[in-house]
């Protein structure tokens, strides 16, 4: 999503080590690539993957196509590190403010790169449901806690940031930019470390402000539930939820 809201790509990125061979084939699953490319299409966005081997000095760009279950990849362009940050930013429509950093060795080489030239990623999509008709269904957007248990665990009280944490303002609009976008629900299912990972809380978003996110119907720690066929059922019981709507 750019700097005016509107989405603009679809993007994987991979790196490969220098004794890795590159494989496009081996990245992901034919009917993986599949779901991401028809939310693209719905967004009328192309889908690229952006490659980089570390005994190599350009970065690999490819538009992906998945037409009647077979998956192409057409080579967009090889770029530098610089030339690759430009088009990054091109596509992200933002400016480059912030000053070059130490790179964390914990973070991916696409991390560093971007986050160096002050450009960040964009939203990220956890989840979404594709239906018979080839149609996306549904967004679901998980979320996992590491001290609150899935019956204490309501991401809506973090919604403003704490202490240790910004707020998530940026992180939840672009879900609702989508689902409303594709008129479609957008889901919330949490978990947690301290709890039975048998167990999850389940909710659908109806609202979000500057202030705050609300729920549809109850908070996801009042609606617990237990085992993968118990949220399977809920999926379907929910699936014809309105879309939320940003005030």
């Amino acid at each position: 999503m750019d700097g005016n809201k509107k989405f603009t790509a679809g993007i994987e990125a991979v790196e490969f080590k220098e004794d890795e061979e590159i494989d496009l084939n081996s990245i992901f699953t034919v009917d993986s690539w599949s779901g991401k490319y028809i939310l693209c299409k719905e967004l009328g966005i192309p889908l690229y993957l952006i490659v980089y081997k570390h005994d190599e000095d350009q970065i690999r760009i490819y538009e992906v196509n998945v037409t009647d279950g077979q998956l192409s990849f057409y080579t967009h362009s090889r770029k530098s590190e610089n030339d690759f940050c430009d088009w990054f930013a091109s596509i992200k429509g933002t400016i480059q403010t912030k000053p070059l950093y130490e790179a964390d060795p914990r973070k991916s080489f696409f991390d560093n790169l971007i986050e160096s030239k002050g450009i960040s990623w964009g939203g990220n999509i956890d989840s979404y449901v594709i239906g018979e008709d080839e149609k996306v269904e549904c967004i679901i957007e998980t979320r996992l806690s590491n001290r609150s248990s899935v019956q204490d665990y309501d991401p809506a009280r973090y919604f403003k940031g704490t202490y240790r944490k910004r707020g998530d303002y940026n992180t939840w609009e672009p879900l609702f930019m989508l689902a409303s976008r594709l008129e479609i629900p957008l889901f919330l299912i949490t978990f947690s470390r301290t709890t039975n990972q048998d167990i999850a809380g389940f909710s659908t978003l109806h609202t979000m402000s500057k202030e705050s996110i609300q729920y549809r119907d109850s908070t996801p720690n009042n609606n617990v539930l237990r085992g993968v066929e118990a949220v399977q059922k809920e999926l379907v019981r929910k699936m014809g939820a309105s879309p939320p709507k940003i005030l």
